[in-house]
C-alpha cells in the first residue's frame, strides 16, 4: 500500500525543486516566516518565490508566488502565478515548477 504524501511533503519537494534548478533559498521576510509560519523565499535570476497551501471554496491548492522586487519579496508581497490542485502527483507539480521558473514556457492552453 502506497503511503499518501501529505501538503507539508509536497511543500518541501517543491523547495528541492527551486534548488534542483537554481534558486537559492534567501533570509528575506524571515521575521515575518517564523512569526506567522510562513516558508522561506528564494530567489533565481533576480525573481523571488515561495509556496504554500490555498484553501478556496472547500478545496487546498499549492500556491507558487512570485516577485520581481526585493523590496516586496522582503515584506512578504509575492503574487501567485500558479495554483495546483493539492492532489496532484508529482509530475504535475514539477512541471508546474519549471513553468513558473521560466525553465520551460507556459503552453498556450494551461489551466
Amino acid at each position: 500500500m502506497c503511503k499518501e504524501i501529505t501538503n507539508e511533503e509536497k511543500l518541501k519537494y517543491i523547495e528541492e525543486l527551486f534548488i534542483q534548478y537554481g534558486a537559492v533559498q534567501t533570509d528575506l521576510d524571515s521575521r515575518r516566516n517564523e512569526e506567522f509560519e510562513e516558508r522561506p523565499i528564494f530567489s533565481r535570476n533576480g525573481i523571488f518565490f515561495r509556496t504554500g497551501i490555498l484553501e478556496m471554496e472547500g478545496k487546498q491548492f499549492i500556491q507558487i508566488s512570485a516577485a520581481e522586487d526585493r523590496k516586496f519579496a522582503d515584506v512578504g508581497i509575492l503574487e501567485d502565478i500558479d495554483l495546483i490542485p493539492a492532489d496532484a502527483g508529482q509530475q504535475r507539480i514539477e512541471k508546474a515548477v519549471r513553468y513558473a521558473l521560466g525553465i520551460e514556457p507556459y503552453p498556450e492552453m494551461y489551466p
